[in-house]
């Protein structure tokens, strides 16, 4: 059962002649989601007891057709017994049927200079965008009255109403329905340009979505639009009809999320309107980076000094889509370094350098307009403080022959350290004293001493990422150990 025209009317609605006129219809799930409103998507009340001998026309539909083709419309009033002209914009229709007092089927002509449109907005012409006409019935009383057409709404769109429909912002003197007398030569959608391009990575949409793209092209009218389709537009799930602006040759719509890839992805947007599909034209989402390594060129080892400067080589994939700084990140708030000066060779290889930060094992990531690459421990590099190890002192400096007491160990450049050795036996137990940062204090180093014979006295030595890295080997050391029988 359908509800009485009068509780149909969304605010903002052209007012029904003669109790008529046209209604969006909806379909509304139980979770709440409710279908688009778009041309497709109306009916139109007929008042069938008015009884005027001039005609009235309250309604077309649909109310547009092809400019080249127009197909036929239901022009719905009263008062058409004894019509003898129908008229699109003055321009006689090719053929009509009287169906009914308040019913005739009519085939408008073609567009063409003849027709008059109403008043459009500047810039815009019938090529490019909807030609409004009023139509007309004529019969031995009369012509039926017009209506009044207002340019259609174009530019950013406003927010939806609590009915789920665009209401005209205030002042804007446009329409969001076609009045009851209108007609829209449409013409046929075209896409010929989108925004993003593999080109320019940072113009590429991101797969988590919300990118706004920017399309050019012509039949983009706010009045006759149905939906842009990001895939095959065969399937609802390509459907997206987030504009946030449109006019006649260009629209802004929000990109949907896609399948997370490393590479770009290509996929085909068109555009459906009242008269049908454009052409499909790609629209670029940017992948995320994949890094498989990161080189320092002069050691060919993963590491540098934390003082910056070292040259890497960052190899992986998705590299061609590289926007924004190069960051050098630890998984602690305390070493974050950024490198906005880099060269991509190829979708596999970036050079850069190392910036100077904070000692860390950090993660080399190259970022995409839809997210930095994380590919540990593959994208691990060391950033450690430089100077070859010193050890100075070690606390107690004697133990027993079984081993495992506890011993200090103090110096310089012992930050992340990876061994300590009594002789030529390594302590099993190590860590550097506690300190904010990575790599822990730079000047303490605790260690268990291993077994060793009575009675003798083995050189102590430190080994740190640094000189691992660099192949210094072990630290200078004048300090001694002695093993005691208890």
């Amino acid at each position: 059962m359908f509800p009485p025209a009068k509780n149909t009317l969304p605010p903002g609605s052209p007012a029904a002649l003669d109790g008529a006129g046209r209604a969006n219809v909806f379909v509304t799930l139980k979770s709440g989601l409710s279908s688009i409103p778009n041309p497709a998507s109306t009916m139109e009340y007929v008042d069938e007891s008015a009884t005027n001998p001039i005609p009235s026309v309250t309604g077309v539909s649909p109310y547009g057709g092809d400019e080249t083709t127009p197909g036929p419309v239901t022009i719905l009033g009263s008062g058409f017994t004894g019509a003898t002209a129908v008229k699109f914009g003055g321009v006689a229709a090719a053929s009509f049927k009287v169906l009914s007092p308040f019913e005739i089927r009519a085939t408008p002509t073609p567009y063409s200079g003849s027709v008059t449109c109403a008043p459009s907005v500047t810039g815009e012409t019938p090529t490019t965008d909807i030609c409004q006409a009023q139509v007309t019935v004529t019969n031995a009383k009369g012509s039926s009255a017009t209506g009044t057409i207002l340019p259609p709404l174009e530019g950013s769109l406003p927010p939806l109403t609590p009915m789920a429909v665009f209401g005209p912002p205030t002042g804007c003197g446009c329409e969001v329905e076609p009045a009851p007398t209108e007609f829209d030569y449409v013409p046929t959608p075209a896409v010929t340009s989108v925004s993003t391009s593999p080109a320019n990575p940072g113009s590429l949409a991101s797969e988590f979505g919300g990118s706004v793209i920017t399309v050019n092209g012509r039949g983009f009218n706010f009045l006759t639009m149905d939906w842009g389709s990001f895939g095959n537009p065969g399937l609802e799930s390509s459907l997206d009809a987030s504009f946030i602006f449109l006019s006649g040759t260009q629209m802004q719509i929000i990109a949907p999320s896609e399948p997370i890839t490393t590479e770009s992805l290509s996929v085909p947007f068109s555009v459906t309107t009242l008269v049908g599909r454009s052409n499909r034209s790609p629209v670029t989402f940017a992948g995320i980076p994949a890094v498989t390594e990161a080189v320092n060129t002069v050691t060919k080892k993963n590491g540098g000094p934390d003082t910056g400067g070292s040259p890497i080589v960052i190899t992986g994939h998705g590299f061609n889509q590289a926007v924004g700084p190069l960051q050098f990140a630890d998984t602690t708030p305390f070493s974050l370094g950024t490198q906005f000066t880099y060269t991509v060779h190829s979708d596999s290889s970036i050079s850069a350098q190392t910036v100077q930060q904070n000692p860390a094992l950090v993660d080399v990531e190259v970022c995409s307009a839809t997210a930095c690459s994380l590919n540990r421990p593959a994208d691990e590099f060391f950033l450690f403080p430089p100077g070859n190890p010193v050890v100075t002192t070690i606390r107690p400096a004697s133990g027993p022959a079984a081993g495992g007491n506890k011993v200090t160990i103090t110096g310089q450049n012992l930050g992340c350290v990876t061994g300590v050795f009594f002789g030529k036996k390594a302590a099993k137990k190590i860590s550097n004293g506690a300190a904010i940062l990575d790599c822990g204090s730079t000047t303490v180093v605790y260690a268990t001493a291993p077994p060793g014979k009575v009675g003798t006295k083995v050189k102590v030595t430190i080994t740190t990422v640094e000189s691992d890295l660099t192949g210094s080997g072990p630290s200078k050391s004048t300090v001694f150990f002695t093993y005691r029988r208890r």
